[in-house]
């Protein structure tokens, strides 16, 4: 509360402050331009790591910005990297998100994050959520819709 945050755009410096917060005392601020998204890339093996393919992640926060700002953040800690897709369930979902480092998973899987306000944005193919098992159940595992 009380911060100023500026970015340039254009050649041109422009200052902004976030607004009041909500019910939670959160305030939330984003500052993506006209950018559909953020790209993340995964590197994904795949056949025992025989060969080496990408998984391209488009995080749109004005969908969820409490979901895609927790994402962002487990992807700078790289709290994903070398974890397996650990569940597969056919023209379903397919689910990750547990640490490969024990003590990095323990410690992360005790932070729940509130759920978004809805959006009412259907699951459609492709599409990647958190996975959780209740009210502001959201942790670390994530799930990507199958056709």
């Amino acid at each position: 509360v009380g911060h100023e945050f500026s970015y340039v755009h254009d050649g041109k410096r422009h200052y902004v402050s976030p607004p009041p917060g909500n019910v939670n005392g959160e305030q939330f601020l984003m500052l993506a331009g006209d950018t559909p998204g953020f790209r993340v890339r995964c590197e994904v093996t795949v056949s025992s790591q025989q060969y080496m393919d990408y998984l391209d992640i488009l995080v749109k926060p004005y969908w969820a910005p409490r979901g895609a700002a927790r994402f962002l953040e487990l992807v700078r800690e790289k709290y994903y990297d070398g974890a397996a897709l650990n569940r597969v369930v056919p023209k379903f979902l397919t689910q990750f998100g547990i640490a490969k480092d024990y003590f990095k998973r323990t410690k992360e899987r005790e932070l729940t994050i509130w759920d978004d306000f809805p959006m009412d944005i259907k699951f459609e193919p492709g599409y990647i959520s958190f996975a959780g098992s209740g009210h502001d159940s959201r942790t670390t595992e994530v799930f990507v819709v199958m056709p």
